[in-house]
């Protein structure tokens, strides 16, 4: 927490490296109004020292109210990229929408 009083603190937010496989995760998910999510990671090895790493998600929820409060269209995604030409140096790259 920052400062006397304060009702807020901070999101530390940590994303998975890319990796030297391909190793990928899907995650789906539906709830009662409408809702439903999908989570998509994929690991794209290039070489032996280029790997990219690729992620979306997709929330859509129509709300609680009959006026549309509350829902949600949401969508993001990342992209990625781990450079390791030898073992003193590594380059990590990303982007977020």
């Amino acid at each position: 927490l920052y400062g006397r009083s304060a009702v807020g603190g901070t999101v530390n937010v940590t994303f998975a490296k890319p990796a030297f496989d391909w190793r990928g995760s899907t995650l789906a998910e539906v709830g009662n109004h409408g809702m439903w999510s999908v989570s998509v990671a994929q690991n794209i090895p290039v070489s032996d020292t280029l790997a990219f790493r690729i992620a979306g998600d997709v929330l859509r929820h129509d709300g609680y109210m009959a006026t549309g409060a509350d829902s949600a269209d949401d969508k993001a995604g990342r992209l990625s990229l781990l450079y390791v030409p030898n073992e003193a140096l590594s380059v990590y790259f990303w982007s977020q929408y």
